[in-house]
């Protein structure tokens, strides 16, 4: 049996890439908040425009407005993201043989939620640091090499193996 070629997923997943996640996950919260909310209209006998009154910032729910803000701070902040990598890797420079040497923890709130951040050596010497993943896949590469891009001082890892 031929196995599939074609594009892999890549099991390291930053937490910067992970910040699309938590939008949707804010938007499916205002999502069954409206379901609820129209639930709630049809069972009272209100008319639909009623519910007008809930999304209203002056009389609206406070989770409403809550879920929605922190979800568009999250599209907001991952689209910049994006829009960053997206520049380093058109206009940095390639380093292809990198090697990751290490890892370390990187964590904010203790142990609760523990991200980490992986030591790269760059083919003329330099060490840097990644930005931080959410999930430490270190003991399962094979070569232990990434491709770095390198643009004013910033850098951009991927293609790990």
């Amino acid at each position: 049996m031929k196995k599939r070629e074609g594009k892999r997923k890549s099991p390291f997943t930053s937490y910067n890439d992970g910040r699309i996640y938590g939008f949707f996950v804010m938007l499916s919260f205002d999502a069954l908040a409206l379901i609820y909310c129209i639930y709630l209209c049809k069972k009272r006998d209100l008319p639909l425009n009623s519910l007008l009154g809930l999304f209203s910032i002056r009389h609206g729910s406070p989770y409403i407005w809550a879920f929605t803000v922190i979800g568009l701070y999250y599209l907001i902040t991952w689209i910049i993201y994006k829009i960053r990598c997206h520049i380093i890797i058109k206009n940095g420079e390639l380093h292809s043989s990198a090697e990751l040497i290490d890892f370390d923890y990187v964590s904010k709130l203790g142990t609760r939620s523990r991200y980490y951040s992986y030591k790269v050596k760059l083919p003329d010497g330099r060490i840097i640091k990644t930005e931080k993943y959410m999930f430490n896949n270190y003991y399962e590469l094979v070569s232990k090499k990434c491709t770095v891009y390198e643009y004013k001082g910033r850098y951009y890892c991927t293609k790990f193996r």
